[in-house]
């Protein structure tokens, strides 16, 4: 399927609307790991965002109830080893392909280097680089979920990283802030120029942030608006949140 139909897809599918007798539930989202230990895990999860109650980390071996949605997190320097195999992290790999062929939203986070991935792999597998787990998923959930939002309005919001789920892709995380409007566009202008200097041309771009920002990536003549989720954040905020995904096929298709 070309990339343009599957994002179509992936939007025309939606997200699940809350129950009616759990409209405030919070999204409740698993983690499976690969690499880390659970006390390691747990020191994470300790960390991530909550919203504000919308968001609800559980291990997924500890979960007694259906989540909303996975996020594999990867040790994929540890799970290659000394010797660099690759091979040795066929786990997630594996787990992440029945995830789409079951059509559950599930994601990876990546620690370390996509080099030490298998090449052939399916799904969207996003890379922290060189922030913390906890910075990673702050510029994830903002990106795609916006800022706090009261207990439920998280799970309505999640056609976003639906999207960006369906997607076989490697995805970067940028965040840039700067003193005032103006300097913070100019910043966004330059990464956009960036982006599209690449071997290779995002699939698919997440950001949140003021307007004044946002303008810059909506007007850009090399962004097709087709590729673009954008969520508006408060004129004040000086901070833009980006999620790029590029194409990254699964060659068992």
């Amino acid at each position: 399927m070309a990339y343009n139909d599957l994002i179509l897809a992936a939007a025309r599918h939606g997200h699940a609307e809350p129950a009616p007798h759990e409209p405030s539930r919070p999204a409740r989202m698993a983690v499976q790991r690969w690499g880390f230990s659970e006390a390691e895990t747990l020191g994470v999860l300790a960390d991530w965002p909550a919203l504000d109650g919308a968001l609800e980390w559980q291990l997924a071996e500890r979960a007694r109830t259906r989540s909303d949605a996975m996020v594999h997190l990867v040790d994929a320097a540890r799970l290659a080893g000394a010797a660099g195999a690759a091979w040795s992290a066929m786990g997630p790999v594996d787990a992440m392909r029945r995830a789409r062929t079951a059509g559950r939203l599930e994601l990876a986070l990546v620690l370390g280097q996509a080099s030490h991935l298998p090449m052939v792999r399916a799904g969207c597998w996003v890379l922290a680089g060189a922030r913390s787990l906890a910075d990673a998923m702050m510029i994830l959930v903002r990106a795609t979920l916006g800022e706090a939002a009261p207990a439920g309005a998280a799970r309505q919001r999640l056609h976003l990283l639906r999207e960006l789920a369906a997607l076989d892709a490697s995805c970067i995380l940028l965040q840039r802030e700067a003193e005032d409007a103006a300097q913070l566009a100019d910043r966004i202008r330059t990464d956009a120029g960036a982006l599209l200097d690449g071997y290779a041309k995002p699939a698919w771009l997440c950001a949140a942030g003021p307007d004044s920002a946002l303008d810059v990536l909506r007007n850009h003549p090399g962004l097709s608006p087709r590729r673009l989720r954008l969520t508006p954040a408060p004129p004040a905020t000086c901070r833009v949140d980006l999620v790029v995904a590029f194409p990254w096929p699964d060659l068992v298709r």
